[in-house]
């Protein structure tokens, strides 16, 4: 038994390298350039949207009103005209700020060049089709219909991709629902994850926890991002460091074996779905990072893989998690704390493995408490787990430890 915790712990380490922490332990930071008047400019133009939002009220219930004043009428669409270009030269003010971040108007320049060239493109199209369309030629009209829908379709995606990769440097995702705005999704997940939402990420952590009772070894492997929700497909294996001599100990050993699976992760292999709650966001960036998300995680214990088990199992739960961080100023520590809470249901073998009093669904969690070094190295230890049942109560520490890549 020995041996396959070592054996657990040299493949942490090799392996561990290519992985990533669940949350960026660096914080949610922005990567734009933080002035005090990209602030007052944000401000007054808030204000003044709002002002000019009543004036076309009062405009509108003016020409619905019959007996309104021309004269009235008139000075209030003044007004509105002057307000609207307070509000453009706010808008504009702000941009020029904002281009102060020379990153950020590499990427607005280079959308804005590939937007410029396909108009060119319709312009020089549309000349071509005036040409087609004078001599008859039906098929080149198509053809050129085709070629013009296209460079629209690219100036299109270009306008959606230069919102989104802009929002990256303004940081404006809400701190409720964060990923409920398409425009700020990606912002969130690369600030909150290190990872943006157009790619699948393999291997995005491992790690290894161990007790007197023996070791355990979870990976989240595929990682992916859906719309709102990240999705996550990962493993659990644990190992006993006793081998039990009698039926009474084997059982012992299940239960404790199964208890270890259900509280990092659910079992062998899990699905898990995540909905940013409630979060930090860049408008109150700072050392300090605070996230709560719901979860959903589908679990099963195959029979062989790494357990005693005589039937393979399958569970369900649902639940939220907290997680808050404090981060030293120039990175190089981090100490966090992560709380969940969990409604678990399963099938009538999970709950025999488990040993509980009564066999059916129950509440469980568990508080965790760790120090981030270097960004590099993580130590953490389960304080405390808790459930309904008085198996899943345990006040014994666990210890765990990953070695992660800089994020």
């Amino acid at each position: 038994m020995k041996t396959t915790i070592f054996t657990l712990i040299f493949i942490t380490l090799c392996t561990s390298a290519f992985g990533q922490t669940n949350v960026n332990e660096k914080g949610n930071k922005s990567f734009a350039i933080k002035t005090k008047d990209i602030d007052v400019l944000k401000k007054d133009l808030t204000k003044e949207e709002k002002a000019l939002s009543v004036l076309k009220k009062e405009l509108k219930e003016l020409d619905q009103d019959k007996e309104s004043n021309t004269a009235v009428v008139n000075t209030k669409k003044s007004v509105i005209a002057s307000k609207e270009l307070e509000v453009e030269k706010i808008k504009t003010d702000l941009e020029t700020e904002k281009d102060k971040n020379l990153s950020r108007k590499h990427f607005k320049d280079f959308f804005e060049n590939k937007i410029k060239t396909e108009k060119t493109t319709i312009s020089e199209l549309e000349t071509e089709l005036s040409e087609a369309a004078g001599k008859g030629d039906v098929k080149a009209m198509e053809r050129i219909e085709r070629k013009k829908k296209d460079s629209q379709d690219s100036i299109s995606k270009y306008l959606k991709q230069k919102k989104v990769r802009l929002a990256l440097f303004d940081g404006n995702y809400s701190a409720i629902l964060p990923t409920k705005n398409e425009l700020y999704r990606q912002q969130f997940f690369q600030s909150m994850y290190n990872k943006g939402s157009d790619k699948t990420t393999f291997i995005n952590s491992f790690s290894l926890s161990a007790n007197d009772d023996g070791a355990l070894v979870q990976s989240e492997v595929i990682t992916d991002n859906l719309g709102m929700f990240r999705i996550a497909f990962g493993s659990v294996v644990s190992s006993s460091s006793e081998t039990p001599t009698d039926g009474v100990e084997a059982q012992e050993e299940t239960e404790q074996e199964s208890i270890k699976r259900l509280i990092n992760g659910g079992g062998n292999f899990y699905l898990e779905v995540v909905l940013p709650l409630l979060t930090t966001n860049n408008e109150n960036e700072g050392w300090v990072t605070w996230y709560t998300y719901a979860n959903v995680i589908g679990a099963s214990d195959i029979k062989g893989f790494g357990n005693n088990l005589d039937t393979s199992t399958a569970n369900a739960s649902g639940g939220l998690t907290s997680y808050a961080g404090v981060t030293s100023d120039n990175g190089k520590f981090n100490f966090f704390v992560q709380a969940n809470l969990n409604y678990t249901i399963g099938s009538d073998d999970f709950y025999k493995n488990l040993g509980l009093t009564e066999e059916k669904g129950f509440l469980n969690g568990k508080f965790v408490a760790g120090i981030t070094m270097l960004n590099t190295f993580r130590l953490s230890a389960i304080v405390s787990t808790f459930g309904s049942d008085e198996k899943l109560r345990n006040g014994s520490v666990t210890f765990g430890v990953q070695i992660l890549p800089k994020l």
